[in-house]
């Protein structure tokens, strides 16, 4: 039996105490959204973390990041995933940025708040009527840039990672200045996520 990776983690003397009291409160072992809060976030921080160490970014908050960036989404409703919450799901990032910013992790906070989607502006909240904030939520420094990229690449709903060519078309379907933003993301990081990819 493979060993868990969220207890794993749990272990790891470079995580910050803070990050652990806020993955062991909210995602208990019977936490209903446990697997696949556990499944995604492995799977982003896993090529988070080999995106980083490529481009020299700052791996062990990569490391804490990627663990957190969907802590907000037991609060959410998505039953098909375990989330029995009453918020709405685009909701996740900020709830997370709440939870990282009471545990004094403010940084870890903002990762939560711009990965969502490829980040959103407040020009498409206003327009798009999404029960956001009307405030820009982009990625602005390297590392919130690698959680949001690596992000896109594996959906709750499907094992297997997302080719290049699917999170196109996933991410287009919001709207163009969005798969414009996937697209800057792809040439800062692909050649580093191909890499990290080839030597897993």
């Amino acid at each position: 039996m493979k060993p868990d990776p969220l207890q794993l983690l749990l272990t790891n003397p470079g995580v910050r105490p803070e990050v652990k009291t806020i993955l062991k409160r909210e995602y208990p072992l019977d936490e209903p959204a446990y697997p696949v809060f556990v499944d995604h976030s492995h799977a982003v921080a896993d090529l988070a973390c080999r995106i980083s160490e490529e481009v020299g970014a700052r791996t062990n908050f990569v490391l804490e990041a990627a663990w957190l960036h969907d802590v907000g989404i037991k609060y959410t409703r998505a039953p098909g995933i375990g989330c029995q919450g009453e918020e709405p799901y685009l909701k996740h990032g900020i709830i997370g940025r709440e939870l990282c910013e009471r545990e004094g992790l403010p940084e870890h906070g903002l990762v939560c708040e711009r990965h969502v989607g490829t980040g959103l502006t407040a020009k498409e909240i206003r327009e798009q009527k999404l029960p956001l904030p009307c405030r820009d939520m982009l990625c602005q420094t390297l590392e919130e840039r690698i959680v949001c990229y690596a992000d896109q690449f594996f959906s709750k709903s499907t094992p297997d990672p997302l080719t290049v060519e699917e999170v196109r078309r996933r991410v287009g379907r919001h709207g163009q200045d969005s798969l414009l933003r996937f697209e800057k993301l792809h040439h800062e990081f692909g050649l580093a996520a191909g890499s990290a990819r080839e030597s897993a």
